[in-house]
């Protein structure tokens, strides 16, 4: 157990009155500004206190959540709450074995450790993700990704230091739109971060805390925490179909994260690294025209099977050799950028998309496709 500092006799005191007990010797181990955690050696207990007001009005939430959990996760330790304070916020949990994963230990670990710290993340993610909660647990949860302002994120980059990856912003946006729509909603930790991931001497994982942001969502958006720190590591859990919404995501909350600390080299070496993640893996993205009286049929392959969706269209023929026209063409000219405009469709997923003319129309098919890659200006293909 790293501690920061022994607990002065005001923060002794505080949780005398909170837990009505003796706290023995008492260590801060995390200082942060959304709250506070203590050890008791005497006790062998955690204690954590919400700081910040969207902490404490979670903070319900996450208890209950914590309670209906204890009997669906078995492959790794969660906080088992042992006491409440008398104000209802703070509580108290039996102390997880282990060490906290930290940056160093990132850093420093053998491969072999990296490699159980995956494979146990892995399995842990998959039994959380295929857990169905009562409704009423549920209701309780956010509805929303405290994480995300997608929304809001080209309007904070406009006209900051940023303002250069407006592009690369919006094609990144279209990309978690996409999988938003197709992506399964699980029961999501959402902050699988490396402060909050326990773990022992070998590096597999004994215990996940701060469940804080729990919510339920998209499942991609599990793992852009870990990818903006440990991306090696993070291939290794998140499944294959899903690593272009992932970079995407990590990318978003890098660029956020940079906005808030502008002064750090770590935010932006960070943001940086994932950029170029998101342009090495997001490299096309395809625009379909709208069209009055076409539908276009698009099969999205996604992790629980496939899904229709039916989008007004411009109709097309000969989607193999499009596709291949449209890559050579982007080839071609790399300094080709992302214009994201809706509706928008990943490059990777177009050979699965179906088109069919209506059959009242004469109108000759024909398609019209806007390229997007990183890096400058778009292009406009017509076949």
């Amino acid at each position: 157990m790293k501690t920061i500092r022994p607990a002065t006799e005001v923060e002794i005191e505080m949780l005398s009155q909170e837990f009505a007990c003796n706290m023995g010797v008492v260590d801060l181990i995390a200082d942060g500004s959304n709250a506070k955690c203590f050890y008791s050696a005497t006790t062998h207990t955690v204690m954590r206190v919400p700081m910040q007001p969207v902490i404490k009005e979670r903070t319900p939430s996450e208890l209950a959540l914590l309670y209906a959990l204890r009997s669906h996760i078995t492959s790794v330790a969660i906080p088992e709450i042992e006491q409440v304070g008398v104000g209802g916020l703070a509580h108290s949990y039996r102390c997880v074995p282990g060490v906290t994963v930290d940056r160093e230990w990132l850093s420093a670990a053998a491969y072999e450790k990296k490699q159980r710290l995956a494979q146990s993340v892995r399995t842990a993610l998959n039994e959380l993700h295929s857990i169905s909660l009562p409704q009423s647990i549920i209701d309780r949860l956010p509805r929303t990704d405290t994480f995300d302002g997608v929304e809001l994120m080209s309007d904070l980059v406009r006209g900051s230091h940023l303002d250069y990856l407006l592009d690369d912003i919006q094609c990144a946006i279209t990309y978690c739109e996409w999988f938003d729509r197709y992506d399964k909603t699980v029961l999501l930790h959402n902050d699988i971060a490396a402060g909050n991931l326990i773990i022992d001497e070998r590096g597999e994982l004994t215990g996940i805390i701060d469940w804080t942001n729990a919510y339920c969502g998209p499942s991609y958006r599990e793992y852009r925490q870990l990818a903006i720190v440990a991306p090696d590591i993070c291939r290794e859990i998140a499944p294959p179909q899903l690593w272009p919404a992932v970079v995407c995501a990590a990318f978003l909350r890098a660029v956020r994260l940079a906005l808030c600390e502008p002064d750090s080299r770590k935010r932006t070496a960070e943001m940086m690294r994932t950029l170029r993640e998101f342009r090495a893996s997001c490299r096309y993205v395809i625009r379909l025209e709208d069209a009055d009286d076409i539908t276009a049929f698009a099969t999205y392959e996604s992790a629980d099977g496939l899904t229709t969706d039916i989008t007004e269209a411009r109709a097309f023929t000969g989607i193999r050799e499009a596709n291949e026209a449209a890559r050579q063409a982007v080839d071609r000219h790399p300094s080709l950028a992302p214009r994201a405009e809706r509706p928008s469709y990943p490059f990777v997923h177009l050979d699965n998309l179906v088109a069919m003319l209506d059959g009242t129309s004469n109108q000759k098919m024909q398609a019209k496709f806007q390229l997007l890659e990183s890096g400058g200006p778009g292009a406009i293909l017509n076949f």
